[in-house]
């Protein structure tokens, strides 16, 4: 992800931040950059940004307005947090991801603060965003495939009316379904991995834009298939199974929900956006 903006990879960043909500295309937070003397003043609001109460420094996505007759379109800023004008108002969220709404207020920055391309940055705005999406992926698959697992330990040792849960073929078929969906997405995320070596080094957009509509799709299911099959033990607090459902489902809504994903794989394979 790094790589694609051409960001040191040892950079000290307390956090990466972009102008992502629940919608995949950064534009929908009409962030605008407008020419101010040698400086760029930046307006607009972030509504969700996960992690953003606790950043120090942001890379913020925005679109440059027309400067001296030429179009700089898409462009990343680095922002300091208590850099004058920016508003941060935390948000509670449904895994506490301290999460925040960020408004510039006519924030200042000069073009010394641009990450990675100096013109329009698109592609390689798309390139983190397909990176970032894999990795938000494989975090889905590992609390997702730990709460299967502890759906099947349960099952196994939890005996009701003289037989383990697990004997009896309702609760056989859900655990059976639960692992055909974490098996499913972990395949198309290897595929999506794999395009990254034939891709030089990009991930390949319709693989991406595929794993991320499989994951949304599956994954939250297994992890409410576990509180289930758990009956009132998977409602304690003291258990980890409502972080892993908590941690999945705030997931399935970054990078791009079900309904941003369908219309993404719409467009790459060339069919109507209604699709």
């Amino acid at each position: 992800m790094l790589d694609a903006l051409d960001i040191d990879a040892d950079a000290s960043f307390d956090a990466l931040v972009t102008a992502i909500a629940s919608s995949r295309n950064p534009l929908d937070e009409s962030l605008l950059a407008s020419p101010s003397g040698r400086s760029w003043v930046l307006s607009g609001e972030v509504r969700h940004v996960p992690h953003g109460s606790g950043a120090s420094l942001l890379l913020t996505v925005v679109r440059s307005r027309p400067f001296a007759g030429r179009e700089r379109g898409l462009r990343v800023y680095a922002v300091d947090a208590q850099a004058p004008g920016l508003g941060i108002t935390p948000l509670p969220t449904i895994d506490d991801d301290c999460a925040a709404r960020i408004e510039f207020n006519a924030v200042q920055v000069g073009d010394e603060r641009v990450v990675g391309p100096s013109r329009d940055a698109t592609t390689a705005i798309d390139a983190a965003l397909d990176c970032a999406t894999i990795v938000a992926v494989a975090e889905m698959i590992g609390a997702a495939d730990a709460a299967r697992c502890a759906a099947m330990s349960w099952v196994s040792t939890r005996v009701q009316f003289g037989e383990p849960l697990a004997r009896r073929q309702v609760v056989a078929h859900r655990v059976a379904d639960m692992t055909v969906a974490c098996d499913a997405v972990g395949l198309l995320l290897a595929d999506a991995l794999t395009s990254i070596g034939d891709n030089t080094g990009r991930p390949d957009a319709l693989a991406v834009a595929t794993l991320k509509h499989a994951a949304n799709r599956l994954l939250p299911t297994v992890t409410a298939h576990a509180h289930q099959l758990h009956g009132g033990e998977g409602y304690y607090a003291d258990r980890p199974l409502h972080r892993w459902h908590r941690r999945v489902t705030a997931l399935a809504t970054q990078f791009g929900d079900q309904r941003a994903m369908r219309a993404r794989n719409a467009e790459l394979l060339g069919l109507p956006a209604c699709f």
